[in-house]
């Protein structure tokens, strides 16, 4: 858990100096246990008592030519 918690926070430090596009938090759900969502969906911020890490994530292109 701590592992997936640390990758995740790296993957926030390189994608904001990045500018990357889609975006992923982590959040302690309010009820217990972890909630993981997609930002830019509605409701998923009602769930979330304390957000745990956000992971920015972008879609490489293969180009040939």
């Amino acid at each position: 858990m701590k592992l997936v918690l640390a990758t995740l926070i790296a993957a926030s430090v390189i994608g904001a100096e990045a500018g990357f596009e889609r975006q992923y938090t982590v959040c302690e759900h309010k009820d217990g246990g972890l909630h993981s969502f997609k930002e830019g969906r509605t409701g998923d911020d009602d769930v979330c008592g304390k957000r745990l890490a956000t992971a920015y994530f972008h879609d490489e292109v293969n180009q040939t030519g």
